[in-house]
């Protein structure tokens, strides 16, 4: 039997975000999000899967708001 994908909520961690979504997520701008990479070495790093779109692993900008925030998600 094949299946269709993965089970739904195993890979939450692997869900992309883009610089829309992400400046929703944070509520600030596009500059802001581009000071950040630059300034700050924790922010969580960009990448591009193709073209000149940045993206951003969601889990990663989670765990960067959580260490912020001085709190620690409950596992």
């Amino acid at each position: 039997m094949i299946e269709d994908g993965p089970p739904p909520g195993c890979c939450e961690d692997l869900k992309i975000v883009g610089l829309d979504e992400l400046r929703a997520l944070l509520k600030v701008s596009a500059r802001t999000v581009r000071r950040l990479e630059r300034t700050d070495p924790d922010f969580p790093r960009g990448f591009r899967i193709g073209g000149r779109a940045h993206n951003w692993l969601l889990a990663d900008v989670r765990a960067w708001l959580y260490r912020k925030a001085g709190k620690f998600p409950v596992v």
